[in-house]
């Protein structure tokens, strides 16, 4: 009997054991692998797989998105990783320094792109949202993913990418650059470019769409930071130019004479002056001006500067011209900057006294449509808007912020378009946010557009051209305010 009781005891003890072993095993193998995956990705963040990113201007706002909305915004170099969500820059620019790599990348201002680490064939793979990139492939390493095509530049080349809510674009300026969609693929030269809208990227042949460099390029900002004459070697004396034996027409960077180059335009400042700096791209200028100041010119850096221009009022308007030697005006622009600096105390004092109240909803109109919603078998719907003045910064509709818009104007507008993917057919809802002086939300609104499809008979009476003249060029707003939704 003592023996049947010590056996059955034993055989317990055995019975608890077994299950208590294989949850200390199990606890061990968690524990493991906690400690190896933190210890993986220390190895992965600290290791060569990165980029560094310096801001180029004093007053850039740059920032990294580590995961989702979690961001943090860099004022000095910093590392990005595969990792990583994004790198955003607001305003001025930054490079991209590939660690042991001739190869130097440049992010525009508003541009957005993601470093994806060494792909399997040990090029450095990026993918650009938004934006401009401009690049100086110092060798076969690196590689460029656009919405519409994927872009790998050839040692020694120089291409500018571009990607907007219509397409993707590739300019190339010296060398050679792949360019491979899902069906087609084609090698582009020195003065080409490529331009694939969204919807068309799955069925266009990338031969076909090769076409001389446009003159909207040649008058954009990257462009002319970066000096694109010197690659396609403009003349602006004889308003041509040569690239590998093939006549370039007229500059239009040379045609607009100066290109400023910092501040830029709409930029905010919390000082009360600003450097002003920019580049001569037309040899007969001799003399700039903003206001009532002229401009130290460097004749032999092709380049001029204003030092500590003062910015009296919250929101400046500097008149710029530029004059030959003869005194007649060669150009003639305006350059918006905000200054948010403090008045001093003996300017307060002076100050009448205001009276404010809150802002009402009935100032925030919808001029056109006049109907919300709106019934349309158009394929453009141009939205415009009004609002008190002195009270939005800034617009966003469907997250993405209207560039057209000035800073504390009292009218917007934005281009809802079938062909660029910003409407279609069915119910289509636009939210409009608000935002004031320190980026809160002061108002949303909605808009709905319901689109039909036109009947036959309707089809046949509509004119070819449907799109408003703004909508009709290359860089108009109609493409510059529009983002997929």
């Amino acid at each position: 009997m003592m023996r049947n009781e010590r056996n059955a005891q034993r055989n317990n003890l055995i019975s608890l054991a077994v299950p208590v072993a294989v949850a200390v095993v199990v606890l061990v193998i968690i524990i493991r692998a906690l400690f190896s995956g933190s210890n993986g990705d220390e190895s992965k963040r600290n290791g060569a797989d990165s980029v560094r990113v310096v801001p180029k201007m004093e007053n850039s706002e740059i920032y990294i998105y580590m995961s989702g909305d979690s961001k943090k915004q860099i004022s000095a170099e910093e590392k990005m990783f595969p990792t990583d969500n994004r790198l955003e820059v607001k305003s001025g620019d930054a490079e991209l320094i590939i660690e042991g790599s001739p190869s130097k990348v440049y992010a525009d201002r508003l541009t957005e792109v993601s470093y994806r680490g060494k792909s399997a064939d040990g090029l450095h793979s990026f993918e650009l949202q938004s934006a401009y990139l401009w690049v100086e492939a110092g060798a076969d390493d690196t590689a460029f993913k656009l919405k519409s095509f994927s872009v790998k530049p050839k040692s020694g080349s120089v291409v500018a990418l571009s990607q907007n809510a219509v397409g993707s674009n590739v300019y190339v300026l010296k060398g050679l650059a792949e360019v491979t969609t899902e069906t087609s693929n084609a090698t582009v030269g020195v003065n080409q470019m490529v331009t694939v809208l969204s919807n068309e990227a799955k069925t266009v042949k990338l031969p076909e769409a090769i076409k001389p460099i446009d003159s909207f390029f040649r008058t954009e900002n990257v462009y002319v930071k970066h000096d694109g004459d010197k690659y396609l070697m403009v003349t602006s004396g004889e308003e041509s130019s040569m690239s590998g034996g093939v006549m370039i027409p007229g500059s239009p960077s040379s045609a607009k004479a100066i290109v400023i180059t910092s501040p830029e335009d709409e930029a905010s400042f919390d000082t009360a002056t600003v450097d002003i700096e920019g580049k001569i791209t037309n040899p007969a200028v001799i003399k700039i001006t903003v206001g009532d100041r002229e401009a130290k010119i460097d004749a032999e850096n092709k380049s001029f500067s204003f030092k500590e221009y003062p910015l009296p009022e919250n929101a400046n308007n500097l008149v710029y011209k530029a004059f030959d030697k003869e005194g007649s005006l060669l150009v003639k622009g305006v350059l918006t900057v905000y200054s948010s600096a403090k008045k001093s105390q003996t300017q307060e004092a002076n100050k009448p006294t205001v009276t404010t109240y809150p802002i009402s909803d009935k100032d925030f109109r919808i001029v056109a449509p006049t109907e919300n919603p709106y019934k349309t078998t158009e394929n453009v719907v141009r939205i415009e808007g009004r609002l008190p003045k002195g009270a939005v910064k800034y617009i966003t509709i469907n997250g993405f912020r209207l560039s057209k818009f000035s800073q504390f104007g009292t009218y917007w507008y934005y281009f809802a378009n079938k062909d660029y993917g910003t409407m279609n057919d069915g119910i289509n809802t636009y939210e409009i946010k608000y935002y004031g002086e320190n980026d809160e939300v002061v108002k949303t609104s909605q808009f709905i557009i319901v689109k039909d499809t036109p009947k036959p008979a309707e089809e046949a009476a509509v004119p070819a051209a449907t799109t408003p003249t703004e909508a009709a060029t290359s860089g108009s707003a109609a493409t510059s305010e529009n983002k997929p939704l």
